[in-house]
C-alpha cells in the first residue's frame, strides 16, 4: 500500500489491511508519502526490498504517476491499483509507458454509460462548457456530490444554519443521482 499522509490515507490503508486480513492476505509493506511529494523513490526501495507483486495507491493522480515511473526506474513491474482520485487522463499521460500495469476502482458511472445522470450531466456541460474535450470518473463523482449538496441546501430551506444544514444532511436516506454513483445516504 502507497498512501497519502493524512487522514484520507489512513482511512484507505486501513480498509486495505482489514480487507487483507479478511482474505487472508499478507501486505509486505505500507509506505506512505507527503502529499505534493516529487521524490517517491525511499517508498519504492522499500516496495522492492519487500517484492511487491502488487501495489495498492491512495492519493492524487500525480503522484501515482511518480510512483508507477519510479518503479519502472528502479526495475520492478507491480500491478497497480489506484482509487477514484487516480481514474484521470491525467494519470495515464503523466506515468506514460509506466501506467501499463495499471487498474482502478471506480464506483462512477463512465462517461459512455447511458444513465440518466450521465445524460443531463452532458446536456448541462454541452450547454456551459462547450470546449470540454472529456469527463473524467473523478468529475462524475464531484457532479453527484454536488446535486447531493444542492439538495440538501433544499432541503434546509431559506434560513440556512449550521444545525439546519447538518439536520437536512443527514435526512438523505438513499438518494438517487440518476445512476452517477450508488444511492448517498449521510449520516
Amino acid at each position: 500500500i502507497c498512501y497519502q499522509d493524512d487522514e484520507w490515507g489512513k482511512d484507505g490503508r486501513e480498509g486495505m489491511e482489514k480487507a487483507a486480513s479478511e482474505y487472508g492476505l499478507k501486505l509486505v509493506a505500507a509506505e506512505s508519502y507527503k502529499r505534493g511529494s516529487v521524490d517517491l523513490s525511499s517508498q519504492v526501495v522499500r516496495f522492492k526490498m519487500a517484492k511487491a507483486e502488487y501495489i495498492f495507491y491512495i492519493g492524487f493522480a500525480p503522484n501515482f504517476a511518480t510512483l508507477m515511473k519510479e518503479c519502472r526506474k528502479m526495475g520492478i513491474s507491480p500491478k497497480f491499483f489506484g482509487d477514484v482520485a487516480t481514474v484521470t487522463p491525467q494519470t495515464l499521460e503523466l506515468a506514460g509507458e509506466a501506467s501499463r500495469n495499471s487498474m482502478y476502482v471506480i464506483h462512477s458511472a463512465m462517461p459512455q454509460e447511458n444513465v440518466p445522470g450521465m445524460v443531463e450531466m452532458k446536456s448541462v456541460l454541452k450547454k456551459y462548457r462547450p470546449d470540454l474535450e472529456r469527463i473524467d470518473p473523478l468529475m462524475t463523482v464531484a457532479w453527484a456530490g454536488g446535486l447531493a449538496l444542492a439538495e440538501v441546501i433544499k432541503r434546509a430551506g431559506r434560513d440556512l444554519t449550521r444545525e439546519g444544514l447538518i439536520n437536512a444532511a443527514e435526512s438523505l436516506k438513499g438518494f438517487e443521482t440518476g445512476g452517477l454513483i450508488p444511492p448517498i445516504t449521510y449520516g
